[in-house]
C-alpha cells in the first residue's frame, strides 16, 4: 500500500471523518494505526483497567502510584531508539506525572513526543519510517 510510506495526513483525512475536531483518541488512533502500517514494535498503556471480583462484580483497579503519567505509547526502532508518545487533545496539557516521565525519559536518552493534532502525528509518523524497524 502507497500510504505506508506516504502521506498519513491523507490517509488519516480519509479515514478520521471529522478531521477539524479531533479528539486525543483520534490522534492516539493515527500513532497506532501508523506502528501497525509500518511494522515497527510497540506497547500500548491502558491505565484503567477494569477487573472482575471473586463476586462477579466489575471494578476499576487501581493505578500503582509509580505508573501514573506513564506514556500511552512506547514504539521501539532500530538501532536501539525508542519513542515515548503520549497522545493530547489540541488544547490538553501534560500533568505533572507526565511531566516527571517525560522528563526521566529524556534524561535517559529516549524521544518523548506529545502529539496534539494530526500534522503532529504526520511528523511522528515520519520520524517512525525514518527511523525503520
Amino acid at each position: 500500500m502507497s500510504e505506508r510510506r506516504g502521506d498519513y495526513r491523507k490517509y488519516a483525512e480519509r479515514v478520521y471523518r471529522h478531521f477539524d475536531r479531533i479528539a486525543e483518541r483520534d490522534v492516539l488512533r493515527i500513532i497506532v494505526d501508523i506502528c501497525d502500517k509500518a511494522g515497527v514494535y510497540y506497547f500500548r498503556n491502558y491505565p484503567n483497567k477494569i477487573v472482575t471480583s471473586k463476586d462477579g462484580e466489575k471494578i476499576l483497579a487501581k493505578i500503582p502510584d509509580h505508573q501514573k503519567g506513564k506514556p500511552d505509547i512506547t514504539v521501539w526502532c532500530k538501532n536501539g531508539v525508542t519513542l515515548s508518545i503520549e497522545t493530547k487533545a489540541p488544547t490538553g496539557k501534560l500533568t505533572m506525572d507526565q511531566m516527571r516521565w517525560r522528563d526521566v525519559l529524556i534524561s535517559r536518552g529516549h524521544e518523548y513526543h506529545a502529539p496534539r493534532n494530526i500534522e503532529e502525528a504526520h511528523a511522528i509518523a515520519k520520524r517512525i519510517l525514518e527511523i525503520g524497524r
